[in-house]
């Protein structure tokens, strides 16, 4: 629902709470982020953010200096989406948002250090797209919607969908998201990496949609505090943004 959208965005661009959600084990193994820290903040949602991770011994911390670029493209496709890109070693980060840029001052730009000793640097691409779910989407039923809630409920003593089952007529805001990921580690076959990167990052991703829910259901303090402090910059322009682009959608379809 277009009510989720605040609450999944401030999951993403509230990177300091990072740490208080992403998954991480102790048993068997210690697995998982152990140090989330915001570098550079540009604009209202372009930030570099450097994520610390533990993973199994022999093998030393892992860390990515990590792009956040925030991209409105709801006047020409109707799409809201999050770039997300790891930095290199001595890269740049400025006003505008790019990389490599040495033309800044110094005081005006971030400078990608080295890893830590006994760190290794990974590297990453990927990033989230929203943009307004199609009513013949697989993912959307009479039924269940996509927080896994029941739809249906009693009316007058017999059982009915919302809004007298026009699920299909109510908006509902699509997020679609993909990762690739360069985990350094060359000596296991790329099978066993695979299947270890897909059910963290399938771990990861159920996480995220369940602190949304958390938030968006009072149940997140922090985040709640977070959305309150940037509502007139951030927050309230994303409830903006998201009108538009789901009247656009409509009209688009209509037409």
């Amino acid at each position: 629902k277009p009510s989720m959208l605040v609450p999944l965005l401030s999951v993403l661009n509230e990177s300091e709470l990072y740490s208080t959600w992403l998954p991480s084990w102790t048993k068997p193994v210690r697995l998982g982020v152990t140090e989330s820290k915001k570098l550079y903040q540009s604009g209202r949602c372009n930030q570099i953010v450097s994520l610390i991770s533990d993973v199994p011994w022999p093998l030393c911390q892992r860390e990515v200096i990590l792009s956040a670029l925030g991209i409105d493209d709801i006047d020409e496709n109707n799409h809201i989406a999050v770039k997300l890109q790891s930095l290199d070693t001595g890269d740049t980060y400025g006003e505008d948002g790019k990389g490599k840029n040495d033309s800044l001052n110094q005081k005006d730009k971030l400078v990608i250090p080295g890893p830590n000793k006994n760190t290794t640097r990974i590297e990453l691409d990927g990033g989230c797209l929203f943009r307004k779910c199609p009513v013949d989407h697989p993912s959307l039923s009479t039924s269940t919607n996509i927080t896994g809630e029941d739809h249906k409920e009693e009316k007058n003593g017999q059982q009915s969908s919302d809004d007298d089952n026009d699920i299909h007529d109510d908006d509902y805001i699509l997020v679609c998201f993909s990762f690739f990921v360069d985990a350094k580690i060359n000596f296991l076959p790329s099978s066993v990496i695979n299947f270890v990167i897909r059910t963290v990052i399938g771990k990861m991703w159920s996480m995220f949609l369940h602190v949304a829910q958390d938030v968006r259901d009072g149940k997140r303090p922090a985040h709640a505090k977070a959305i309150e402090q940037k509502r007139d910059d951030l927050y309230n322009w994303v409830d903006e943004r998201v009108q538009i682009m789901l009247s656009s959608s409509s009209s688009l379809s209509s037409s």
